[in-house]
């Protein structure tokens, strides 16, 4: 069978409008009726891959204080809110199939507290979630090395980082082995940083992730259109 054309690659591509409103749907106590449907008729999507990996939060694994789902919690940079969890094959105009794998998504409203603004390398390492068979970029990693991918609720693009004062409703995107059982339920970790400047090259930024608070989320199928 010949490769498909680049026309033909393209289309696979392009976000459905069913699609968007599957994934705005999860949202859909937090965004009026007249942006989704600004944006659905823009088409302002992007696809989402898992990046990175993060490490230095060893105590992530421990007994942690355990918070409501909905509760809002402070982990520096961030005011966070953590809401529900999905897990699917494949995400429409996000994340698409993969040979082995599954994905699975937690959705937040993230807040910027400091003065500053918070890159998404950041934002990410400030989650994890102690799924069995997380995946990096195709091979197995720890939890705590897990980072995962960040999309914007409003318009389903990657996001770029966070201003200062400013609250976003957030898609995190971990990437799971499928040969391990579909969750039923997972605990989200959220973690802390410090701004303080770096021993070795000078630098100021966020450093030292530590896990201040868990919630326990049940895991639900990712709508169907």
């Amino acid at each position: 069978m010949s490769d498909p054309t680049p026309d033909t690659r393209a289309a696979r591509r392009r976000p459905t409008r069913a699609g968007a409103t599957t994934f705005f749907g999860l949202f859909g106590d937090d965004l009026d009726r007249g942006t989704i449907a600004l944006l659905l008729a823009a088409g302002l999507f992007a696809g989402v891959g898992v990046t990175g990996g993060w490490s230095g939060a060893a105590e992530a694994g421990r007994a942690l204080p355990v918070v409501a789902v909905n509760s809002v919690v402070t982990a520096d940079p961030l005011e966070v809110t953590v809401k529900k969890a999905y897990a699917a094959d494949a995400i429409p105009t996000l994340a698409s199939a993969k040979p082995g794998a599954r994905f699975v998504l937690v959705t937040v409203t993230v807040t910027n507290t400091s003065v500053r603004p918070v890159d998404a390398r950041t934002a990410a390492a400030s989650f994890a979630i102690d799924a069995a068979g997380l995946r990096q970029f195709g091979k197995l990693v720890a939890p705590d090395e897990a980072r995962p991918g960040l999309v914007r609720a409003i318009d389903g693009s990657p996001l770029g980082g966070l201003q200062a004062g400013v609250t976003q409703n957030l898609a995190l995107i971990w990437e799971q082995d499928a040969d391990e059982s579909v969750p039923t339920e997972v605990t989200v970790t959220v973690l802390g940083h410090t701004w303080r400047t770096s021993a070795l090259d000078g630098s100021t930024q966020w450093f030292d992730p530590a896990a201040k608070t868990s919630v326990h989320l049940p895991v639900e199928p990712f709508p169907q259109v």
